[in-house]
């Protein structure tokens, strides 16, 4: 419950507000304060403390399977620091970089989403059911723990969250970036 009610929270405090009724902004700043008193009195997620943070390491990628394909990559660190990679070919002398920051209390609402996922009881590979045209990556680096996720053409609904929750978070942070015009295929 405590995962559906914080991404609930992730979107509402990351979004800009469509609401115009007072009531309705009274009620989500009410569940806002409700969350912040449990995250303050529980563990973070994945049981890390704020010092563990900074060696936090999310990734998010996507590489085609086409000979000599370029890639397009997410990295957001525990520190905050948003990263996108993208190169056309694997010859690409000038990759697109493009970088912004997110805050802890949001790297913390994004753990959450992971952990509420079972991100670490997820299958290492998911093969696809035919040839594979992309392979897209999830990998999570804790301080005690990495877990890697590749995904071949299959759908896999936890996956498909947990992507879902990295690309939001990644659109606060560099909101011209999550336009598919800079990511054709991760967004």
């Amino acid at each position: 419950m405590l995962g559906i009610v914080s991404a609930i929270f992730f979107v509402v405090t990351l979004s800009h507000s469509f609401f115009e009724d007072a009531g309705t902004l009274r009620s989500i700043q009410n569940i806002k304060g409700d969350i912040t008193m449990m995250n303050q009195t529980d563990s973070l997620p994945f049981n890390l403390s704020k010092d563990d943070l900074a060696s936090v390491d999310i990734l998010y990628a996507y590489y085609s399977a086409k000979t000599g394909a370029g890639k397009q990559e997410i990295i957001i660190t525990g520190n905050g620091i948003v990263k996108l990679f993208l190169t056309r070919s694997m010859y690409d002398d000038a990759p697109k970089i493009k970088e912004g920051k997110l805050t802890s209390e949001n790297i913390i609402l994004l753990l959450d989403i992971m952990e509420g996922e079972n991100f670490f009881g997820l299958e290492d590979f998911y093969p696809p059911a035919d040839d594979p045209h992309s392979r897209r990556v999830l990998r999570l680096s804790l301080p005690d723990r990495t877990k890697t996720v590749v995904l071949e053409g299959s759908c896999v609904p936890e996956f498909e969250r947990i992507a879902g929750a990295v690309k939001f978070a990644v659109g606060t942070a560099l909101p011209d970036a999550i336009n598919y015009r800079f990511f054709p295929n991760l967004f």
